[in-house]
């Protein structure tokens, strides 16, 4: 039996500026292989539109991200780790917590919320995103 993740984004209604940066803050929660939860934040410029997106987990580099698919005129749309507007194009950065600093809005802890996020995921686990 394959195991599944589903993962639930849902933004903000307004967006948080702090030092003139903008960013889209919101929560995250899971189903299936985990029940993990927290916040995110993305570029309120470049945010990728509401819907749901299957997804896969990448593995090339140091920390795994799961990358959307099909995003409409996106390509390599990814939740990964970070903590500003700065680290992010039109990704997800998860986090535990949220804050602002000099660099403006912020999640805080975002590598132990995406570990969290990947606990019980593995090759061949069917993901879902749904981004509200």
């Amino acid at each position: 039996m394959t195991s599944s993740l589903a993962i639930v984004i849902t933004r903000d209604s307004s967006p948080t500026t702090h030092n003139s940066i903008t960013a889209r803050m919101g929560t995250f929660s899971c189903s299936g292989v985990n029940s993990s939860s927290g916040h995110t934040l993305e570029n309120e410029g470049q945010k990728i539109p509401t819907g749901t997106y299957s997804a896969f987990v990448r593995r090339d580099r140091q920390m795994p991200r799961i990358q959307l698919q099909d995003v409409p005129g996106r390509t390599e749309i990814q939740i990964h780790t970070g903590n500003w507007v700065k680290d992010v194009t039109g990704c997800i950065l998860p986090g535990t917590g949220t804050a602002t600093d000099e660099k403006g809005p912020m999640v805080t802890n975002s590598g132990a919320a995406m570990n969290k996020m990947m606990e019980g995921v593995v090759d061949g686990t069917k993901i879902t995103v749904t981004v509200m």
